[in-house]
């Protein structure tokens, strides 16, 4: 049994719309995207100059395989490959967080003893002065991001988060004019991803979030019907729609209207041969945007149909 380190499990929380939305595909979409995703499984997963981006690409991989083909033939696979990733000295947060996420997968083969216990250890070796943690390598200021990278490792080790109230201090000074929450400080507008990052720290230390939030979502629906990025963006992205469709559900909002321009685009974004592209400019499938895809289609809660 987990042990309960944190009031909510970010992590966790994707995973069941991504399960959701993984059971709406068609049998034909289902059978096609595990193709397309099992084609970025080699056997020399970490042995090449990019090793450490390949813990995302990971993470991504095997956790839609496990939505849509369950995980029983690809766990010891997926085990093999950490065995074989830099040292945990030599990740960036973004790359460690995969990392811990991809062993928190893992129920039937054990990481070393320490490992755990030396993760946490590193975490609060990279804290910031001001108590949060940032997603820039020796940063003078904590970030958002990194944050919220940093409790979902914790999360993921099943550690305890030390001092974890501090980070409040921190998400009040990065909301932006318009209420949401922003990238930098003293900004004008936020973002949703800083803004779904804040949602979940909030939840996570039992703080509920403004439900002003909901109106300042909604609004960023373009029209698409994908989510902006930020305010700036001519069109949506399948990162932002999931993400403000995952800060929604936590808001506990009803989208039903914004549910069918949602389903549309999502589909738009499908590719025959498996797997979704990432915006409408891009024209290359990859295992992120499936991952943030069948998340949106979780909480759209519609059949992906042809």
């Amino acid at each position: 049994m987990r042990n309960e380190t944190s009031a909510f499990y970010f992590r966790e929380s994707e995973l069941t719309a991504l399960a959701n939305g993984a059971s709406l595909l068609s049998s034909e979409q289902r059978t096609s995207t595990i193709k397309f995703l099992q084609s970025f499984i080699t056997k020399d997963l970490f042995y090449n100059s990019n090793s450490e981006e390949q813990l995302t690409l990971a993470w991504h991989c095997f956790t839609c395989l496990k939505a849509l083909d369950g995980f029983d033939k690809y766990e010891t696979i997926l085990f093999n490959s950490l065995k074989h990733a830099p040292n945990i000295q030599h990740m960036d947060l973004q790359d460690l967080e995969a990392f811990s996420s991809c062993w928190a997968l893992i129920k039937n083969h054990s990481p070393d003893k320490y490992l755990f216990s030396d993760i946490a250890e590193h975490l609060n070796n990279i804290r910031c002065s001001d108590q949060g943690w940032s997603h820039i390598k020796r940063a003078p200021q904590s970030s958002i991001y990194g944050s919220w990278l940093a409790f979902s490792i914790f999360q993921s080790i099943e550690k305890a988060i030390p001092d974890e109230l501090k980070v409040i201090k921190l998400l009040d000074s990065m909301k932006a004019k318009d209420e949401a929450y922003a990238h930098q400080r003293s900004a004008d507008h936020g973002s949703v991803a800083s803004t779904y990052f804040a949602i979940c720290l909030l939840k996570s230390i039992e703080e509920e979030p403004s439900h002003k939030l909901t109106h300042w979502l909604n609004e960023q629906q373009a029209d698409d019907g994908g989510f902006v990025a930020t305010h700036i963006m001519p069109f949506g992205d399948i990162n932002s729609t999931a993400l403000a469709l995952q800060s929604l559900k936590l808001l506990q909002a009803d989208i039903t209207l914004l549910k069918p321009a949602a389903l549309t685009y999502i589909r738009d974004h499908y590719q025959q041969d498996g797997g979704f592209i990432a915006h409408c400019r891009e024209t290359t499938a990859d295992p992120s945007s499936t991952y943030y895809a069948l998340m949106a289609l979780g909480h759209v809660d519609d059949y992906l149909r042809a």
